[in-house]
């Protein structure tokens, strides 16, 4: 290929030295805007600066919104636990409260000071070892 290219390139460029009915004085004939070989419509230009740049923002936007799914996914994860605990804060602080009254309710500020009549502890009897020998009537 290569060398068909450079045969062709030489045949444009020098049309005398192939064709003895041109004239040498003529301006030789100009091979590239008459004539494309196939190696130039592989052939890409680079990419100028603007196109560069915006591929590059099209990168990092792409980058970025990966970025920001991932961290609002997060987000939303912590929120659903936060309210989860919150709701488990609220449960246990209710269950205090009705502690708490059922407590104030047993126990009322006045009698805290005094001591109680009845003793709350339970009493056990043990009324096999009990014997009536020591009781004496009078």
């Amino acid at each position: 290929m290569e060398e068909a290219y450079h045969h062709l390139l030489h045949y444009y460029q020098y049309p005398h030295l192939h064709n003895p009915n041109i004239n040498y004085h003529e301006p030789a004939y100009n091979f590239y805007e008459s004539y494309e070989p196939e190696i130039y419509y592989d052939y890409h230009e680079p990419p100028s600066e603007q196109e560069i740049t915006l591929s590059i923002i099209a990168e990092l936007t792409q980058k970025l919104d990966e970025r920001l799914e991932s961290m609002e996914s997060q987000i939303n994860e912590r929120f659903d636990k936060l309210e989860e605990a919150m709701g488990q804060v609220a449960k246990t602080i209710k269950e205090l409260q009705s502690q708490e009254m059922n407590e104030q309710v047993w126990t009322s500020p006045v009698a805290l000071d005094v001591e109680p009549l009845v003793s709350l502890e339970p009493v056990h009897f043990d009324i096999a070892e009990e014997t009536h020998d020591d009781v004496s009537f009078c």
